[in-house]
């Protein structure tokens, strides 16, 4: 008889990270909103829809000029939800469980790149963005002119109509 390890069969690799609910979804958190969003009979669609936006890199130079000022790289962003607002137009959600430092920079460049782009947060949380604890989450949105809200539904007012402010 061989010694060895003995297969299991059946056995699904382990993946690292999320590992429950709906596996198309990147957390728990997104698995109750879309939840809610399905019970309240709201049209959306999940990771849609990819954004252009352009990323300055730092330390570098132009090829074709030799500048080393304002190089960037063309990147993309998908945002979690678009949601069809009133029937007139759509919105773009982002929901944050963690909003690192890494985050923040990416949806800063985004808004640089695209400043008519209707994109809010729903935050699973209003947590502190840095150790010293001087700003939050919803602090950090609203300096960059970000529509925020907590918790884990998203506000009536974000999807009756296309001027809300809300």
């Amino acid at each position: 008889m061989q010694r060895g390890r003995i297969p299991r069969r059946g056995r699904v690799p382990r993946v690292w990270g999320y590992r429950g609910g709906r596996p198309d979804h990147a957390s728990h958190f997104e698995d109750r909103v879309i939840q809610d969003l399905e019970q309240r009979g709201i049209k959306y669609e999940y990771e849609a829809e990819k954004i252009k936006y352009e990323k300055e890199i730092r330390k570098s130079y132009c090829r074709i000029c030799g500048s080393r000022v304002g190089c960037a790289q063309q990147r993309f962003y998908t945002p979690d939800l678009r949601v069809e607002v009133g029937g007139s137009g759509e919105r773009f959600i982002e929901l944050k469980g963690k909003f690192t430092a890494e985050n923040r920079a990416r949806m800063e460049a985004v808004r640089k790149s695209n400043p008519d782009l209707d994109l809010r947060f729903l935050f699973q949380r209003d947590n502190w963005c840095t150790s010293k604890k001087k700003m939050r989450y919803s602090d950090w949105a609203t300096k960059h002119g970000f529509k925020w809200a907590v918790g884990e539904r998203i506000p009536d007012e974000w999807i009756t109509s296309a001027g809300a402010d809300g």
